[in-house]
């Protein structure tokens, strides 16, 4: 399964509510994705399904998805969004 199918995939198993399928999911997409717009995008999803459980690597993660973002030269409107989200989800 590509990458982008699984990050879909993901997404659609946290809209059903199961959230532990869609954090496996990321979390297989995480362990063979370089770093690029996917991982981040993935990272930033994962980081907000954890800090809905209160879990404690919910920060580390979103941080990730931060730095790496920051090596990307070309940052789209959707991952703009994104990073928002992360740097929200920080501040709180």
């Amino acid at each position: 399964m590509s990458g982008e199918l699984a990050f879909r995939k993901a997404l659609m198993q946290a809209d059903r509510g199961d959230t532990a399928a869609a954090e496996a999911t990321l979390r297989g997409l995480l362990d063979g994705e370089p770093a690029g717009l996917l991982r981040v995008r993935a990272l930033v999803v994962l980081g907000e399904l954890l800090c809905t459980h209160d879990h404690p690597i919910a920060r580390d993660v979103l941080t990730e998805a931060l730095a790496v973002a920051e090596q990307i030269e070309d940052v789209d409107d959707l991952l703009d969004v994104e990073l928002s989200r992360a740097r929200e989800l920080l501040s709180t």
